[in-house]
């Protein structure tokens, strides 16, 4: 439910985006769901500094903030990058900067690539707001020559005003000129209100691909085996299945095994 609220901020329905997004909040509390009801708060605050209610999602953060202190959990990695928006936007950049910069290092070592370009892109979007133009193209220019292997755009023009600045000096200094290039005519034509991309495609284009072994084990998971099972029918160990699992978990931005299932689905990754 909070991808179809989502949907409806994409298509500029902020109003039914909000309710939305209170049903997922609410059913999770209710059902007790811990681990799903913090990633849906989590969307929910992404969805509140959308629309621009700062203070709602700096009171969010607030309760996030101290499981940034310590190593990182994998399983929080949206939780942190929404924590480093809203840090970014109440102006801590400093905070953000050494949060972003261990969130990459965690993203890079696993090769997460669309968690690596939304966070050098951050990381670009403060260093600029620093003053310290060199240093954000350098972190744009490793995040454009990522992002048009695979085809990004509304990673970058979501970003609005500040990515459109960016890209403006990226460009003029030769940086990713074709891609850049293109990705400012995409700017030319979108409205905060109506993006150009069909949102169903941009938040399919969010999620990292599995690999082959990923792709045997979720189909394993969506025909309900165990990880037991899992590691017998594919002769590996358990903890081999468990870091699979992991990363299916982490791609398909999911809390649990129901979770997983429905995105594979919906997306037809099977």
């Amino acid at each position: 439910m909070c991808h179809d609220g989502t949907l409806k901020r994409l298509h500029g329905d902020d109003i039914e985006a909000q309710n939305l997004m209170s049903q997922a909040v609410a059913l999770a509390k209710d059902a007790d769901l811990k681990q799903t009801f913090v990633g849906e708060m989590a969307w929910q605050a992404w969805l509140w500094l959308k629309q621009g209610n700062l203070p709602a999602a700096v009171e969010w953060a607030q309760g996030i903030q101290p499981t940034s202190y310590d190593s990182l959990n994998p399983a929080l990695e949206f939780e942190h990058i929404t924590l480093a928006r809203i840090w970014i936007a109440q102006g801590h950049l400093g905070e953000a900067q050494d949060l972003l910069t261990k969130l990459f290092s965690a993203a890079n070592g696993a090769r997460r690539r669309g968690r690596v370009i939304e966070i050098c892109i951050l990381q670009a979007l403060a260093a600029q707001m620093q003053g310290n133009t060199d240093q954000a193209l350098k972190v744009l220019a490793n995040a454009l020559s990522l992002g048009e292997q695979e085809g990004y755009v509304r990673m970058f023009v979501d970003e609005g005003q500040p990515m459109l600045a960016l890209l403006r000096k990226a460009k003029a200094d030769g940086i990713a000129v074709d891609y850049a290039t293109s990705l400012l005519k995409v700017f030319e034509h979108t409205t905060p209100s109506r993006p150009i991309v069909p949102s169903e495609q941009y938040l399919a284009a969010q999620l990292e691909p599995l690999s082959e072994r990923e792709r045997e084990v979720l189909q394993l998971i969506v025909e309900g085996a165990s990880n037991r099972e899992i590691a017998q029918a594919l002769v590996v160990s358990i903890g081999t299945v468990k870091k699979h699992v992991n990363n299916i978990f982490l791609k398909l931005d999911a809390h649990s095994r129901t979770q997983v299932i429905a995105t594979a689905r919906k997306y037809h990754l099977l």
